[in-house]
């Protein structure tokens, strides 16, 4: 949800291929490892990466 609305800019393709993929994973991590702290960091090196 977060990848569409907080993406209203971005092209819906990118949302569903890319953001969404992402965010499923990183909520995945979060639950198996019972804490935040891991996707937090990933979330950042993503956005990084889209940076440079």
């Amino acid at each position: 949800m977060f990848a569409f609305i907080a993406h209203l800019n971005e092209p819906i393709i990118d949302n569903l291929y890319y953001r969404l993929p992402i965010g499923i994973f990183l909520c995945i991590v979060a639950k198996f490892l019972k804490g935040i702290g891991l996707s937090v960091s990933l979330h950042a090196i993503y956005n990084l990466m889209v940076i440079i």
